[in-house]
């Protein structure tokens, strides 16, 4: 007779909670290009939602143009009693107000990718603090400013306002010299894509279902709401969250 843990070990999926889970948020047609290219874009710090990372207080234009050279891509996490997929201000935020997507990625598959380029690179989970500010200021002296960045780095580019913070954000961040656009490849670290559309009857016969299977061969899951409970399932398939008893993860 299987144990316990053995009994779990076979109903656990690819879905449930194992830490090495980050979720991208974007638009169904961002999705697309991402998939087929195989790529993510980073993007610069002026075109943050966030006003104090778009907007920053610096009174030395060296530092401006040096933080300029700055971009990043931002993920979510899974936190304790929320799933990185379930949160739906991200939805609406970030995804086209559901009718967007969710890329499931395996973080140590995309990290070892990341760590691949040759160019300034930092990664981690962003640290949301209640006193936060966005006014930044260098010392004058024999520091030039670029090393005095690289030397704040964690305090300038990985740390935000609390207001923030249901976000749950992981970030991977790049110094580059180039004005075009900077790409990263992360070959086979994508493991799922995520579709909401609460109001389709059929998503099967949804056009971004089907233009979906042809370009991902990747599993393609359905998040959705009913009468207030939330479920994560295979289209046509199996429901892989909620595990009551599997995954710690579950609303608090």
């Amino acid at each position: 007779m299987a144990s316990y843990s053995e009994e779990l070990e076979n109903v656990a999926n690819f879905m449930t909670y194992n830490g090495n889970h980050l979720f991208h948020y974007t638009s169904f047609a961002s999705a697309l290009k991402i998939i087929s290219s195989q790529r993510l874009l980073f993007g610069d710090f002026k075109n943050m939602n966030d006003i104090s990372e778009s907007r920053r207080e610096v009174f030395d234009d060296m530092a401006i143009a040096e933080l300029n050279k700055y971009k990043s891509i931002s993920f979510t996490e899974d936190k304790t009693g929320k799933r990185g997929f379930e949160i739906d201000s991200l939805w609406g935020y970030y995804a086209e107000k559901g009718k967007g997507v969710c890329l499931v990625f395996d973080k140590s598959k995309l990290i070892s990718q990341f760590k691949g380029k040759t160019i300034f690179q930092r990664y981690g989970r962003i640290k949301y603090i209640k006193n936060f500010t966005n006014a930044l200021f260098f010392e004058d002296g024999n520091i030039s400013v670029d090393k005095q960045i690289k030397r704040k780095c964690k305090d300038i580019f990985f740390t935000k306002s609390t207001d923030w913070h249901m976000e749950n954000e992981y970030r991977f961040l790049i110094r580059s010299e180039q004005n075009n656009d900077d790409y990263l490849e992360y070959k086979d670290a994508l493991i799922a894509v995520i579709i909401c559309m609460p109001l389709a009857k059929s998503i099967i016969e949804t056009c971004e279902y089907k233009t979906l299977k042809r370009v991902a061969d990747v599993p393609i899951l359905h998040y959705h709401t009913s009468l207030g409970n939330k479920t994560l399932t295979v289209i046509g398939g199996d429901v892989l969250w909620p595990l009551f008893g599997v995954d710690q993860f579950l609303d608090a």
